[in-house]
């Protein structure tokens, strides 16, 4: 576990204790807070325009990936229990699972792709988000930058930065080969 950045005079939450606060009702469903190394964080509200981007972008792949093999999970937890985090992204492509996730959340080996539109958290989301996605080994984590309308995508993914790093901008076409999918960035980005 990598948590270097933290102060020392932190304690850690594990995703154990996470879940057996949320079981006790310290938190419910409208709070709106993830845990991040062992830390929990408030987050923003929802404004319109993140939720109308990620609508756009759920629906689009709903529409173009197969249902028998994914499921696409919109603002829902993902567990990684040894990083201490259970963040809340904006979408996930996770393998299918006839449950639907019913039982446990995504972990790292059921996830595909992570996406977090990015209106005012975009340095959270470059900096930790960044490097708790590569750390955890998720395949794929795309920020939808809507500062400067792009796609900022990282692949491949090493201790705690991914090895790969692309921008895709309107006009450009956005290859995810993983799903033998090509689409118009605009389609994405609206």
């Amino acid at each position: 576990m990598s948590f270097a950045h933290l102060p020392i005079d932190y304690r850690i939450i594990t995703t154990e204790d996470y879940h057996k606060m949320i079981a006790a009702g310290i938190f419910d469903e409208q709070d709106r807070i993830e845990l991040v190394y062992g830390k929990i964080i408030n987050m923003s509200a929802v404004r319109s325009t993140h939720s109308g981007r990620v609508n756009r972008i759920a629906t689009y792949l709903m529409q173009h990936l197969s249902t028998e093999k994914y499921i696409v999970a919109v603002q829902n937890p993902i567990t990684l229990p040894d990083l201490a985090s259970e963040p809340e992204p904006g979408l996930v492509i996770a393998t299918f699972r006839e449950d639907f996730y019913t039982d446990t959340h995504p972990t790292a080996k059921d996830i595909h792709l992570v996406i977090e539109v990015s209106n005012t958290t975009l340095s959270f989301d470059r900096e930790v988000k960044y490097a708790l996605y590569a750390e955890a080994g998720i395949p794929e984590y795309w920020i939808i930058n809507t500062e400067e309308e792009q796609i900022e995508i990282f692949r491949q993914p090493t201790k705690d930065l991914y090895a790969e790093h692309q921008i895709v901008r309107k006009g450009d076409t956005l290859r995810m080969a993983q799903f033998n999918l090509e689409v118009a960035a605009e389609r994405l980005l609206g």
